[in-house]
């Protein structure tokens, strides 16, 4: 094998600092261009250290030749691990001659903290806010002194709350870090902080915020997860001494009040700058009180999310407005031009004591332009004299137009900069498109997911779109994994809200409520294997599913014979039901419990009875004619014959009626168009996907909206984004996961690439879209499509990775299977008829060895 392999991952991340489990798994991709190339085996070796590995000395694992063609997840087996014991390893693989590759270059990774290991206490100020109002933000250090420079050290730190940490004045991270109420335990984040330390006297220092633990979330009262924020932390260095130095929060901390005097990431801060404490973070800066030692009761586990980052900082533009108010305020308006998560960095010049107020807002993209402002506002008290610069710690807001609203003079703008914040997943996915407006709404639709999809808020105004809702994450996910890379916090979500003892919430999977978290998790724990080949999420969290599901038929049995349940729900809650019941039974399949299996598809073949006689019609009508009976209808399979044209032909009608909207929420179009594409209707998906006036999706996108939204729906951002990255990516490219779940062809190992361009008379002013290019990474490597309609035919260029395949299906219906390597097919047009080929005038499907 020519290349090295690239992309070395320990369970879906790079180099992680806080794995947490003593069997790891290990991925990496295969790096050779020749055609029809294979991995037969590869080797893996592991060292205790980078310097040994790159001798040869595997002290910790040596597979050795293992004939295997896997690269996705392949257990360590090597010398059992410890708390804190660092692994690095490298590759090489085997090509379909036996010729090995170079090896790789050296990936690593580090065992996190169990819970028993945990030696640390929560420690915290005594200071309680109150539903209503906030406390100051506390102050919480510790001296230290080590007896030389570290060699190394490392820092884990579990908050509820929010928290910006500093070693000696430097910060350890770029952004406050938080865990949200609804996790069910306290996540923990590890970083290499040996470059801040220091020999003799040290400092660390945390500015502890309520953030969305005890703090304004989802629109909602304060303290919804706990009174005050709490902090844990562990710091192991070594110095060269045996045993490693540690430092553990708990006796010995202090506290002190700070001058945030409000740190709430929904809320907005508030800050005094005459109260600041300058060099307080550094050692000896300050001294203080003891702090109190609560107890948390929740269990601390690795988080494996990206942490957020700064994306970029935009100048900000002249102001748009100023003037001065009766009562002596002067306001100043900016508008950025485009929509931005994050916070507002003003450097000013104010009078003593004078107070500067932030507001944000948000611009319908169409229509009048009117400004949509946030409840929420960062506020400022100025020292006075020389200028200040004032950037909250805390909060996240979606705006595109600020205003400044100051107190008294002098009042003068220095400097002003909008931070932009990401949530630090890497994109996954491109797409060139010569309809301009596709292209800006998959572009819009990745950003949006990029700041919206763990950060939380996507819109100005406090609410439920700020926080992940679980019966929201099937859609989410369908579309992350089509646009970033999501596998990492997916994972973590889905195993944090089953619980630590593999429990369901108990209001979950009430078939007549329909929107419940099961309702999205269970798909999401099916969307984790098929996406990411994450078989050992699947075994750990079945028999939460079995319990789901058997709470599931209870309430369904008696939802269905309550008169009190409205026929709409009942159905929607028996659709969802029925869906859940097939997702289990793959699931059963998968992992060879096979009378599981026969159990659901019983169960299902049940519901489905239950189903037709209970809402199908003598003329294949639903109860209640909603769109999205029909919609669930069909993607679940509980129609039949007849019934299946009756309920495309309802939709037909209703979106004609409706001038091609959807009656149903933006987080269900995705789902709607799939359902028409894969039921032949492409011409009714290309309709309504292309609808510029609201609800649509390229609503917005038609004023060059960079982020989706849907104030007036008030539905998620992420949901329209989620939505229409998979559908451009699925169907319009059209790289789409192979219907075969073996684990030889699962996760991308092999693909089915089926474009769906607009062909047939049910285009006459000819097709919208000509020319289409765009890859998508996997685990298994990186697809690359594109084609165009010309004059003559429809091609097609596909690029498949090493150890990969493709099924491709071309638009006269013909397919065939191709290996790694680039493959270019034309199909002729003048051998298509007005809407399909017919059978017996299939084209010659033509393949141009070594493509384009």
């Amino acid at each position: 094998m020519r290349e090295a392999p690239t992309r070395l991952r320990c369970e879906y991340r790079d180099d992680p600092l806080n794995v947490d489990t003593a069997r790891p798994r290990l991925s990496w991709w295969l790096n050779d261009p020749r055609p029809a190339e294979l991995q037969t085996a590869y080797q893996i070796q592991a060292a205790s250290s980078a310097t040994a590995l790159q001798a040869g000395s595997a002290d910790l694992w040596d597979t050795g030749h293992v004939s295997s063609s896997r690269t996705v997840n392949v257990d360590y087996q090597g010398r059992p691990l410890a708390v804190g014991d660092r692994v690095w390893w490298r590759v090489r693989c085997y090509d379909s001659d036996g010729t090995p590759s170079p090896w790789s270059e050296a990936a690593r990774f580090e065992l996190g903290l169990a819970e028993s290991d945990w030696r640390a206490r929560w420690v915290a100020a005594p200071l309680e806010g109150s539903p209503v109002a906030a406390v100051p933000a506390p102050l919480l250090f510790c001296d230290f002194e080590l007896p030389a420079a570290p060699r190394s050290a490392r820092l884990h730190v579990a908050v509820l709350g929010a928290v910006r940490l500093s070693l000696n004045g430097r910060a350890v991270t770029a952004e406050a870090i938080g865990t949200d109420r609804d996790l069910g335990c306290a996540p923990y984040r590890s970083y290499d902080v040996t470059d801040l330390l220091r020999s003799g006297p040290n400092r660390i220092a945390a500015l502890l915020g309520d953030g969305a633990w005890c703090g304004h979330a989802a629109g909602g009262p304060r303290q919804r997860g706990g009174r005050r924020p709490m902090l844990c932390a562990e710091l192991v260095v070594d110095a060269g001494s045996s045993p490693p130095f540690r430092l553990l929060t708990g006796d010995g901390w202090q506290w002190r009040p700070g001058w945030v005097l409000q740190a709430d990431r929904d809320g907005g801060d508030i800050v005094d700058g005459r109260q600041f404490l300058s060099g307080w973070d550094e050692p000896g800066g300050c001294s203080g009180y003891p702090v109190d030692l609560p107890e948390s009761g929740l269990v601390r586990r690795a988080d494996p999310t990206p942490e957020p980052r700064v994306i970029a900082c935009h100048t900000a533009p002249p102001p748009a407005q100023r003037r001065r108010s009766p009562e002596g305020r002067t306001r100043l308006r900016y508008d950025f031009g485009r929509s931005i998560t994050g916070r507002l960095r003003a450097t000013v010049r104010l009078a003593p004591g004078a107070t500067l107020a932030v507001r944000y807002g948000l611009v319908e993209p169409v229509g009048d332009g009117a400004v949509s402002w946030s409840d929420a506002e960062d506020r400022y008290t100025g020292r006075g004299g020389e200028p200040e610069r004032f950037e909250p710690g805390f909060a996240l807001h979606a705006f595109r137009v600020v205003e400044l609203v100051a107190e008294g003079e002098p009042f003068d703008v220095v400097q002003l900069e909008a931070v932009e914040v990401g949530c630090g997943a890497a994109a996954t996915a491109s797409l060139r498109c010569d309809h301009r407006l596709l292209e800006d709404g998959f572009r819009a639709a990745v950003r949006t997911l990029d700041q919206g999809l763990l950060l939380g808020p996507v819109r100005g105004p406090s609410g439920p779109d700020r926080r992940l809702q679980p019966v929201d994450a099937p859609a989410i996910l369908a579309g992350a994994a089509a646009a970033v890379d999501a596998a990492a916090p997916f994972g973590f979500w889905a195993e944090t809200l089953s619980g630590a003892g593999g429990a369901v919430p108990a209001a979950s999977g009430d078939a007549a409520a329909g929107d419940t978290a099961l309702d999205g998790w269970l798909p999401c724990l099916w969307l984790l294997y098929r996406c990411y080949d994450d078989r050992r999420l699947l075994d750990r969290m079945y028999p939460a599913v079995q319990g789901h599901l058997d709470r599931c038929a209870d309430r369904w049995t008696g939802a269905a014979a309550a008169l009190e349940v409205a026929v709409p729900d009942q159905l929607l809650g028996t659709a969802r039901y029925a869906f859940a019941l097939s997702v289990a039974a793959r699931m059963a399949g998968v992992l060879g419990r096979l009378a599981d299996l026969e159990a659901h598809l019983a169960s299902l073949d049940r519901v489905r009875g239950a189903f037709r006689r209970r809402f199908v019609t003598a003329e294949g009508l639903l109860a209640g004619d909603a769109q999205l009976g029909y919609v669930l209808a069909l993607e679940t399979g509980l129609l039949e014959g007849d019934e299946v044209s009756v309920a495309l032909g309802r939709i037909e009608a209703q979106l004609r009626r409706d001038g091609f909207h959807p009656a149903l929420d933006l987080r269900d179009l995705g789902l709607l168009l799939e359902v028409l594409t894969l039921s032949g209707r492409v011409d009714l998906a290309y309709q309504a996907l292309l609808q510029t006036t609201s609800p649509s999706w390229m609503h917005a996108v038609t004023a060059g909206a960079d982020l989706l939204w849907d104030a007036a729906g008030g539905v998620p951002g992420r949901l329209a984004a989620a939505g229409m990255a998979g559908w451009l990516q699925r169907f319009l490219l059209g790289i789409e996961l192979d219907d075969d779940l073996t684990p030889e062809r699962n996760a991308y190992r092999r693909v089915r690439v089926q474009p769906r361009p607009p062909l047939g008379r049910a285009f006459p002013a000819g097709a919208p879209v000509r020319d289409i290019a765009g890859h998508l990474d996997t685990v298994h490597g990186r697809f690359e499509v594109a084609w165009r309609i010309t004059a003559e035919a429809f091609e097609l260029d596909v690029l498949v990775p090493g150890n990969a395949g493709a099924r491709v299906v071309l638009p006269d219906g013909s397919d065939r299977l191709v290996p790694a390597g680039r493959h270019h097919f034309a199909v002729p047009l003048s051998g298509l008829s007005p809407a399909v080929a017919p059978a017996a005038d299939i084209p010659v499907l033509r393949e141009v060895s070594g493509g384009r």
